[in-house]
């Protein structure tokens, strides 16, 4: 607590205490003038001391009201601090409970961890191998355990030290979002348990290289006077790095595009490439540019990277700028050939 609370009521009653001796003191100087000149008939008029005990009144208002003031900011200043540590608290047991939860989670699953890992990838029929390994808490020789997931009932093998292996050929470009699912069979009694942090989606996004752009900057000039009906595309692409991209994707190209038809295609050379090339575009018309490349089981990896649409009254500063989308790669129609 701050130190006025303590000081401030000291102060209170020094200033009783000040108009007490004041009007003690203008008491006894009336007295005495009264003795002094009776026959004058002065004395020390009582609206006087009324006056001082106004001014004593309102000093003792004042410093009480500074107390009262400070001791409700003090009392606010207590209750924010209070606010703060019950916070923390509840959220400190809101980890411990959490932990706690975890804990006993680990200790009542069947299943401690699973791993997986992807193995052949067959672009003729666009599917991948995946590879499940499933760590049991407690098991036993006659134990079997058997994974459902995406339509399959995959039989994993016993191993005789908790752990549990399989496999299954899964294709990459289906969507699928269902929970995985343990069943283990042990003494003729079947359990089950879903699969923590099951891999949803299409597989392709996980099994296949990722298609990164560390940078891009592009932008687009209209012409003007005989050039009016042309746009200027200028801009800057540069790859994460010549070994993990390059080094995994081929046939680096920048594709521009009218619309959906593609107008031109630009080779990449290197990680790191510009272009700065004109194109004839009408109002209404659309110009974007992408970067493809393939990756090295022959598949094909896109990214727009921005675009522009001509409009009437459009200039390079209302220009529409597309950002980076993710990685788009799309089944290719028919098998592909390896790289």
């Amino acid at each position: 607590m701050s130190v006025a609370v303590f000081v401030l009521p000291i102060l209170i009653l020094a200033a009783l205490a000040l108009g007490v001796l004041v009007y003690y003191l203008c008491y006894k100087a009336s007295i005495n003038r009264k003795l002094r000149g009776e026959e004058s008939g002065a004395h020390v008029p009582m609206a006087s001391m009324e006056s001082v005990w106004k001014v004593v009144a309102v000093i003792a208002i004042v410093v009480m009201y500074s107390s009262l003031n400070s001791k409700i900011v003090n009392l606010q200043d207590e209750l924010t601090d209070t606010k703060i540590t019950l916070t923390d608290q509840i959220a400190e047991m809101q980890y411990e409970l959490y932990e706690m939860q975890q804990t006993m989670k680990k200790e009542t699953s069947m299943i401690s961890a699973v791993y997986y890992d992807f193995g052949e990838i067959n672009n003729k029929e666009h599917t991948v191998e995946m590879i499940f390994d499933a760590v049991l808490n407690s098991y036993g020789a006659e134990t079997e355990v058997t994974l459902n997931y995406r339509g399959e009932s995959v039989v994993l093998k016993n191993n005789g030290d908790g752990t549990f292996t399989g496999s299954a050929v899964f294709p990459m470009f289906e969507e699928n979002y269902e929970d995985g699912l343990f069943c283990v069979t042990e003494g003729g009694v079947t359990r089950t348990e879903r699969w923590e942090d099951t891999v949803c989606g299409a597989l392709k996004d996980s099994c296949l290289p990722e298609f990164y752009i560390a940078e891009s900057s592009f932008r687009y000039e209209r012409g003007n006077g005989k050039n009016k009906g042309t746009v200027t595309v200028k801009g800057t692409v540069s790859l994460r790095s010549k070994v993990d991209v390059t080094g995994s994707f081929y046939n680096l190209k920048l594709i521009v595009k009218k619309d959906e038809a593609i107008i031109d295609e630009i080779t990449a050379e290197s990680d790191s490439f510009v272009i700065e090339r004109s194109y004839p575009i009408a109002q209404g018309e659309k110009l974007s540019v992408w970067l493809t490349g393939e990756d090295m089981y022959g598949y094909t990896h896109e990214q727009h990277l921005s675009g522009w649409r001509m409009e009437s009254g459009f200039s390079a500063a209302e220009q529409e700028m597309i950002p980076i989308e993710v990685d788009r790669v799309t089944k290719p129609e028919g098998p592909l050939s390896t790289q």
